[in-house]
């Protein structure tokens, strides 16, 4: 009965050492599982938060642009209206008066007064219209900065979610080979050990 008490004790110590390996590689694949699920949730979820931005900044932009077109088109018809008042009033003040020196007809006053706010006119829009043409460039390339930004920042993330992914697959392949490993070289150890005993104190499979 003597002769069991070494290799009980040897194989009870092999098979908790075993199940600790075990139980470890399990533990550490599960955090690599984790891992991945944590990146890639956080690369989505950042993603999402950036072309919410992105989204805002282009609705914002739009609005201003034409906010930009309609007030400048609005002060373009105001200039509009003050030059066909001017010429009202100048109308009225050179009905009677033949042609003035150094100026013309008062026909052709009127009508220089009119080119003069057409021309104030069409300048207020275009200004207006470069405005909004100059933010719309500028607006374009900074959601393409983000863009970039954002799907630069996706992949590094999806990157390490694949590489947690990978090292948990690897020790699932693993294990099986470690824990084998592990119970070949206790059961070395195990007849070893029995070799190195007295015979008188060995199991009967080892004893001459």
């Amino acid at each position: 009965m003597a002769a069991w008490i070494v290799p009980v004790i040897q194989g009870v110590g092999l098979l908790l050492s075993w199940q600790a390996q075990q139980k470890q590689s399990r533990q550490q694949q599960s955090q690599y599982n984790a891992q991945a699920a944590e990146y890639r949730r956080y690369a989505n979820e950042q993603y999402k938060i950036t072309q919410k931005k992105m989204g805002n900044i282009r609705l914002q932009s739009l609005r201003k642009q034409d906010e930009l077109k309609v007030l400048g088109q609005l002060r373009g018809h105001e200039i509009k209206i003050q030059g066909r008042r001017a010429t009202a009033a100048l109308s009225a003040e050179t009905a009677t008066a033949g042609a003035v020196v150094g100026y013309g007809t008062p026909g052709q006053i009127e009508f220089e007064q009119v080119l003069t706010a057409n021309r104030a006119s069409a300048n207020m829009v275009n200004s207006a219209n470069l405005q909004a043409h100059n933010l719309k460039v500028s607006t374009n390339r900074q959601l393409e900065i983000m863009q970039d930004s954002a799907t630069l920042a996706k992949t590094s993330m999806v990157a390490k979610a694949e590489w947690a992914k990978a090292s948990a697959a690897s020790l699932e392949a693993s294990r099986l080979i470690e824990g084998a490993g592990t119970l070949l070289t206790g059961t070395g150890t195990m007849v070893q050990t029995q070799y190195m005993m007295p015979e008188t104190h060995r199991l009967p499979w080892f004893r001459s």
